[in-house]
């Protein structure tokens, strides 16, 4: 399986929050006890050329300047396929905590990853973002559920999920089906293709 989406759709939430800088007088940050800036019914759309590239909604979200946080309750995101103007990945969950320095994101009450184009669906009760190394985990004692539309579906805890190498595990408590593409492909081949035990077999066999 393929998980470089994990970065694509991550790092919409990453560019959001990166790009957004607000001052408020000379007063010292780290006198600010209470979120800077508040967004109830957050509806934030990312586009490029006229086309829509991404959108994210929230009901509602915090930022806290001293602590370099956005904080997020209840949001959703989509991203959309630049080809075909439909939407490829979407996600959504209770709540997220964006580390607007290192892009790190905590996600956390219930996760949900989607993408068509991968054919891949991930739901956890939690999950983290460790933008540097390219790597998404969930705690140990989180189960996380992976599924294809081809019938794989595992369970476990201890997700652990690296980017670069497109690879995934779970450390423990792991159960269900997995099944290959070939498989799937090899039940899909016509029956008037596949040899039956009484044909004779050519001359000379």
């Amino acid at each position: 399986m393929r998980f470089y989406f994990f970065c694509f759709v991550l790092l919409f939430f990453a560019i959001l929050y990166s790009s957004c800088t607000f001052i408020y007088g000379n007063e010292q940050a780290e006198e600010y006890i209470y979120p800077e800036l508040t967004m109830e019914n957050l509806d934030y759309i990312r586009m490029r050329n006229g086309e829509m590239l991404a959108r994210l909604r929230a009901d509602l979200g915090n930022r806290y300047e001293s602590k370099h946080i956005m904080e997020l309750s209840n949001y959703q995101f989509e991203q959309y396929n630049t080809n075909t103007n439909k939407i490829d990945a979407a996600g959504d969950g209770g709540a997220a905590s964006i580390d607007i320095i290192s892009n790190n994101i905590q996600m956390k009450e219930g996760v949900k990853i989607r993408v068509d184009s991968e054919d891949f669906s991930l739901r956890a009760g939690d999950l983290d973002w460790q933008d540097k190394q390219k790597v998404l985990s969930g705690s140990e004692d989180s189960i996380a559920s992976v599924t294809r539309s081809n019938g794989t579906e595992i369970n476990g805890t201890g997700f652990h999920s690296d980017v670069r190498s497109r690879t995934w595990v779970f450390n423990s408590d792991v159960n269900g089906i997995y099944v290959s593409d070939e498989e799937t492909e090899e039940e899909n081949v016509p029956k008037e293709n596949t040899p039956d035990e009484n044909t004779p077999a050519p001359d000379g066999q």
